[in-house]
């Protein structure tokens, strides 16, 4: 998509791919609890990523002053590192939460009930 759309400022492919992304989660709001709608949700929400997320780093580096393009690069990816950190730690819980085991003898972890 980049490619197709170098002629574009970045500004608005920002603009662009954010509401693509935003518009995917009336597919799960409006679609009920079916496989479709988790599949078009995922394709469009990976469409308006490929919109936007490139262009971030090029707008980034655009308006950064000259010789602090790295700086700006950084503070640009600062929100995505934080964001991982909560969701690596809240996913096992959420894991367990949602999934629990159904055997008690598949798995030690599972005849104590906590996660290693």
């Amino acid at each position: 998509i980049g490619a197709y759309t170098q002629h574009i400022q970045p500004y608005p492919m920002i603009k662009y791919g954010t509401w693509v992304s935003g518009l995917s989660l009336f597919f799960l709001a409006f679609g009920g609890p079916h496989l479709w709608p988790s599949v078009c949700f995922v394709v469009v929400l990976s469409l308006g990523e490929a919109i936007w997320s490139p262009r971030l780093y090029e707008y980034t580096a655009m308006i950064a002053p000259k010789g602090r393009e790295g700086t700006y690069a950084a503070l640009c990816s600062a929100p995505f590192f934080v964001a991982k950190l909560g969701a690596g730690a809240l996913s096992g819980v959420v894991f367990q939460w949602f999934c629990p085991c159904i055997r008690s003898d598949c798995d030690p972890c599972c005849a104590s009930g906590r996660l290693p």
